[in-house]
């Protein structure tokens, strides 16, 4: 068998890589780090820096729904169910399209 340094660019494009083969990403970045409007509301509702949304956290900024209005706004946005709201649950409610940031390190 060939190693891939052995063959060259023998049936590869010009850069020298397989065809199909995707390109190894960087690992993602700190929430923190993030840029865009979706990752500064949730920052902001974040108090705690755990990169969740807790029922407790979220509550302080919906303080004048009432709790039943508040349970249920809250479950529409735990989409999983595990009891607090991740960024991508948080950015696919509200920020859909929110693709303001920069994802290189």
């Amino acid at each position: 068998l060939f190693k891939p340094s052995q063959m060259g660019n023998a049936g590869c494009c010009s850069d020298g890589k397989a065809p199909g083969v995707p390109e190894e990403r960087p690992p993602a970045r700190p929430l923190a780090a993030r840029k865009g409007k979706a990752a500064n509301a949730f920052d902001q509702l974040d108090t705690d820096g755990d990169g969740f949304i807790s029922s407790t956290e979220l509550r302080k900024w919906a303080k004048d729904l009432p709790p039943a209005h508040f349970k249920a706004f809250f479950k529409s946005l735990d989409v999983d169910g595990d009891g607090r709201i991740s960024f991508k649950e948080f950015q696919d409610k509200f920020y859909p399209l929110d693709f303001d940031f920069d994802p290189e390190p």
